[in-house]
């Protein structure tokens, strides 16, 4: 019995130790998007360049085979994409906001 009242006071007292660790907040977030062509084909291998507006950091991906991309890790801000590949017009798009 004494036994059990020890492991459960242990117990308590990791649990309130670690508390402040498991309720951490994270302030990032991500973006995902599917690169398609006029006529909505899929495309791969597209460049894309995601640049906080604010600050000039750019993070960088590439589409996959089914044309999806994902940019992780994002801090909050605004930014500005833009998709390039070979034979194909560059997209720009602005004012994206990440809260």
């Amino acid at each position: 019995m004494v036994g059990i009242r020890n492991l459960s006071l242990s117990i308590l007292s990791l649990s309130v130790i670690l508390t402040p660790t498991v309720w951490a907040q994270s302030y990032s977030g991500s973006l995902t998007g599917l690169v398609t062509d006029p006529s909505s084909a899929l495309v791969p291998g597209v460049h894309i360049l995601l640049t906080d507006a604010n600050k000039g950091v750019t993070f960088t991906a590439q589409s996959d085979s089914t044309g999806r991309y994902l940019l992780r890790a994002l801090p909050p801000g605004t930014y500005r994409l833009a998709a390039t590949a070979a034979g194909f017009k560059a997209s720009l798009r602005e004012g994206i906001g990440l809260n």
